[in-house]
């Protein structure tokens, strides 16, 4: 994906094993990048309860990389207002076109 935001958003998802709906509420304080932690925190999740996921040491250059040039504020993945968090229906979108575009060169000819 060419739109930083969107790949952030998706790698964030499959790294760590979050639904698109915890990825969306997370903020910044969230990501615990210190070495000897590299978790992140997932509050209100599934059955509404607070866990810890892995924070990928691949994903946290991308993470730094997209703090830097979008300043999110509040939300890690802010929406169009910037103290509102992303849409679900948003994120959605992303997740649903990103799965059409093949990952590798050629890899489309497998998919049916």
């Amino acid at each position: 994906m060419s739109n930083l935001k969107h790949r952030v958003l998706l790698k964030t998802v499959y790294s760590a094993g979050l639904r698109l709906s915890e990825a969306i509420y997370l903020r910044p304080e969230h990501i615990e990048s210190d070495p000897s932690r590299m978790m992140i925190r997932v509050e209100q999740g599934k059955g509404n309860k607070d866990r810890y996921t892995i924070l990928s040491r691949s994903l946290l250059p991308e993470l730094r990389t997209y703090w830097r040039k979008y300043q999110p504020g509040e939300w890690l993945f802010p929406g169009h207002k910037k103290n509102r968090h992303m849409g679900s229906t948003t994120a959605y979108q992303i997740y649903k076109k990103a799965k059409k575009k093949p990952a590798l060169p050629g890899a489309g000819v497998f998919m049916h």
